[in-house]
């Protein structure tokens, strides 16, 4: 089967990044990249139970994780 939808933020298409779908078993997962159009389709899908993951780094409220190592003062 297939698994496919519209990544959106407020109405808007997020585009780029990707879909990520994990199977409730914890062994079975599939993927897929999301278009510009904020459009994606997964091949494959695990069956039942699924958690669903939208990594991308288009979304700018959402800063990307530092590459800085050691303590972070505040």
């Amino acid at each position: 089967g297939t698994l496919a939808g519209k990544v959106t933020l407020d109405g808007a298409p997020v585009g780029g990044g990707e879909v990520q779908v994990y199977g409730a078993d914890g062994k079975h997962s599939a993927s897929a990249a999301i278009r510009n159009d904020g459009s994606y389709s997964v091949s494959d899908p695990p069956l039942g139970p699924c958690k669903i993951a939208v990594i991308t780094s288009t979304i700018k409220e959402v800063p990307p994780k530092s590459k800085a190592r050691g303590p972070v003062a505040f």
